[in-house]
């Protein structure tokens, strides 16, 4: 984004985390098991009421994603900018 730019655009999205945005709208119900894509995208596994339906609590990815620095593996770093997005 340029300096002094706010709103957040579908193309912003589409070119931090390569979403086609020209193609046919996709949509339904999933059953996907957040739980476990809480484990294999974030790197731990949310209990109890930290994660309710699809709702994952800001606070636990807080607490639980480990801040990175230069000697980061490339695995904590996409885990960390996965949270940070969020």
């Amino acid at each position: 984004m340029q300096c002094g730019e706010y709103t957040i655009t579908l193309q912003d999205v589409q070119v931090q985390i390569g979403l086609p945005i020209e193609s046919m709208l996709v949509t339904g119900t999933t059953d996907t098991d957040y739980v476990e894509v809480c484990e294999r995208l974030l790197g731990g596994t949310p209990v109890g009421d930290d994660i309710i339906e699809n709702k994952l609590k800001v606070e636990w990815l807080e607490l639980n994603v480990q801040a990175i620095n230069d000697d980061s593996d490339e695995e904590s770093v996409q885990r960390y900018v996965r949270s940070y997005i969020l």
